[in-house]
């Protein structure tokens, strides 16, 4: 199931790994089968992350399965003649399944990635920083249907706990998994970072920073288009 990988699902439910109390929320049947149909597994973010390489040795292998399976059919009709026997089979087997496997993977749909600038959102309730107001972003991002990928300044943690807070930290905070969250080096702003993996994924970033300072070296800041932004009044989240 998808909770094993995400442990939190939006507003679906929630269930911490050290704890075998589960919060269930309800929601409508529509969204919550699109969210399990559609959210993909941190196997699916390294398969972004990796690109062609990825995908690549996949098809090479249903290739090389498609051809072997088709060989050994066809290799049982030349040698006992046009009956059923056991390579047949074998080689029918494999070619309806690499068949159906390819245009699987075909028809599945892509992950709609979004950059998360968490430091910026960390400011959208009443302009003062809480993790609470992340939590709520990415929530109504998950329930619209995005893939969210959260990045921080390297001060995150002492601006809501006073100390440092490393992705597993916030991962615990935020209840959402550490494979998703990023902290920017100390002394290297998260900025550029997170515009770096909006660029490398073709994802929108939400945030409501103009990142003027980035427009040089990076000119897909100039595209209004791919800011998401927003805000959060009265505990609802505002985006668009």
């Amino acid at each position: 199931m998808l909770f094993n990988y995400d442990v939190w699902v939006g507003r679906f439910s929630k269930q911490s790994r050290n704890s075998p109390e589960t919060e269930s929320i309800p929601v409508d049947p529509a969204v919550f089968t699109r969210q399990i149909r559609y959210s993909p597994s941190f196997r699916a973010y390294i398969i972004a992350k990796n690109g062609r390489i990825s995908i690549g040795h996949g098809m090479i292998f249903l290739f090389l399965l498609f051809v072997s399976s088709v060989g050994l059919a066809c290799w049982s009709v030349v040698a006992f003649g046009p009956i059923l026997t056991i390579p047949f089979l074998i080689g029918a087997t494999g070619f309806v399944l690499t068949t159906i496997l390819f245009f699987r993977t075909k028809l599945l749909k892509r992950p709609n990635w979004v950059v998360v600038d968490g430091s910026n959102v960390l400011y959208w309730a009443d302009e003062t920083p809480a993790l609470a107001s992340v939590r709520m972003v990415v929530e109504k991002l998950v329930l619209d249907g995005f893939e969210p990928l959260l990045w921080f300044d390297a001060n995150v943690g002492y601006l809501v706990a006073g100390r440092y807070m490393s992705p597993d930290h916030l991962a615990k905070a935020l209840g959402y998994p550490a494979r998703r969250i990023s902290v920017a080096p100390k002394g290297t702003p998260a900025d550029p970072l997170l515009i770096r993996d909006a660029e490398r994924l073709k994802a929108r970033i939400v945030t409501n920073d103009r990142f003027r300072d980035w427009r040089e070296s990076h000119p897909l800041v100039e595209r209004q288009e791919v800011f998401l932004r927003g805000r959060i009044e009265k505990r609802q989240v505002h985006l668009g």
